[in-house]
């Protein structure tokens, strides 16, 4: 019994902590990118902060820069505002000052990495271009952090400039601060020389790598896309081959069996007028007859009678049978509405960035195949153009319906636009909804988003699709 209870306790304990680190990574995965910035920065600064901090002050290496700065501040404006007299305390606010430096230089990497994550204004080149002289100017290894970010945040051709740059400074630093050295200055330079190679392919090899990965996810976020539209676009075009199939059976039938069931009604009432005539013609004979054949009349009568009946039962089922194929016909004619709402949804639901939120109202009316086409195309185009352009993170779509009208709104708050220069997709919107008479507004500003409303009537003529 123990034994059954404590392998029940194992497996127990395996299957929670398997579901924690299951879910824990599902939670972590869409910030991973973000996480492993933010560790770079804490190991790296960190790294140089703590190496600073267990190091005496009178060994402290500060021949960089900041830290020649730091010598200067102390000697002279420090020491005549705390009256430094001897060489001892200087060289601890010396310390002390560049030590602060370091922890600030490592704060400030953190804080603007988790910043421009979350904000865009905080990806600006004056930033990047602050981060690099600070840290440069120290020769930190935090520069590895930014080389990365440039790959991460910018444009290619800028990400580019910008990692000369930063190469570039850090290359007149390193010489500054190796020619500068009594230790290395003299025998050797050639090892201070050896490093800057070395630390400049680690800047391109970091560089490199973190283009590797955003190119990466970038694909991969253009194919979960493509999947998303291909999956709405099979449920749009299986209610169409829908539509379309049953329109055709329904044709089918209206000209196959309509045709014969009117053909049959038609000699079934020739039938029963000559059935009635013939009727008239025995009544008319048997009166002229002898009493002898009285049976014979007697008989001929009532069969005529049953036959007149029976001719008039099918008329009747046929007539019934052909009202009915013809209520089939016009339903299935009248059936072509096209589920709309799955078709959006699914389009909405497969994609990773921005995060769109999707809005129904209940439909009143059926939406017509040919205005759920215009929308779906409309609503496809407005997120392809959101995710090319506007580098938003939400994207608001909402969908109403009034007495005659449908209006669709789509919001994002992306970098949007102060002039705006109409693509082929926008040109492609204003066709398909002139062909439903259907209009189009645009609202944009720079940093204020971009938002489109689209306003369908319903009862429109359908003046066909755009070749």
């Amino acid at each position: 019994m123990t034994h059954v209870s404590s392998s029940f306790s194992v497996k127990y304990i395996d299957t929670s902590s398997r579901r924690f680190f299951s879910q824990f990574i599902a939670l972590l995965k869409p910030h991973l990118a973000l996480v492993c910035g933010l560790f770079a920065c804490i190991i790296f600064g960190g790294f140089e902060f703590f190496e600073l901090f267990f190091t005496a002050p009178a060994q402290a290496n500060l021949h960089t820069p900041a830290g020649f700065f730091c010598q200067w501040w102390v000697r002279e404006i420090l020491s005549n505002w705390l009256a430094l007299d001897t060489e001892a305390a200087r060289i601890e606010w010396q310390y002390f000052c560049y030590l602060s430096y370091s922890a600030a230089l490592s704060l400030l990497f953190t804080a603007l990495l988790w910043l421009r994550s979350q904000h865009r204004a905080f990806r600006s080149d004056g930033l990047f271009a602050v981060q690099l002289v600070l840290a440069a100017l120290s020769m930190s290894a935090l520069l590895l952090v930014l080389a990365a970010q440039f790959a991460a945040f910018l444009p290619f051709r800028r990400a580019l400039r910008f990692l000369v740059l930063l190469m570039l400074a850090y290359s007149g630093v390193h010489l500054f601060y190796v020619f500068n050295n009594p230790a290395l200055a003299g025998t050797h330079w050639k090892i201070g020389v050896f490093y800057l190679i070395a630390q400049l392919l680690l800047y391109c090899i970091c560089f490199a790598a973190v283009l590797a990965v955003k190119r990466y996810f970038k694909q991969s976020a253009q194919l979960k896309i493509a999947y998303a539209e291909l999956q709405a676009t099979q449920i749009m075009l299986s209610d169409t081959v829908r539509i379309t199939e049953r329109t055709r059976i329904a044709r089918d039938l209206h000209d196959i069996l309509g045709h014969q069931l009117t053909a049959l009604n038609l000699h079934l009432d020739l039938a029963v007028r000559h059935s009635a005539a013939v009727g008239t013609d025995l009544n008319m004979a048997s009166s002229a007859e002898s009493n002898t054949e009285s049976n014979i009349e007697s008989k001929t009568p009532s069969l005529d009678t049953r036959l007149q009946q029976a001719l008039q039962v099918s008329r009747e089922l046929a007539h019934d049978l052909l009202a009915e194929v013809r209520s089939v016909v016009s339903s299935e004619k009248s059936d072509k509405e096209i589920n709309l709402q799955q078709a959006l949804r699914i389009l909405c639901a497969s994609i990773p960035q921005p995060k769109i939120t999707l809005q129904f109202d209940e439909l009143k009316t059926p939406v017509p195949m040919h205005i759920a086409h215009c929308i779906f195309y409309c609503v496809q185009e407005a997120i392809t153009n959101v995710i090319r352009h506007a580098d938003a993170q939400t994207l608001q779509i909402t969908l109403k319906q009034y007495e005659h009208m449908l209006n669709i709104q789509i919001q994002d708050d992306g970098q949007g636009c102060d002039t705006l220069q109409p693509n082929h997709g926008l040109q492609g919107m204003r066709e398909r909804l002139e062909l439903c008479n259907g209009t189009l507004s645009l609202k944009h500003a720079s940093k204020q988003g971009f938002y489109l409303e689209l306003q369908i009537p319903f009862d429109v003529a359908f003046k066909g699709f755009p070749t």
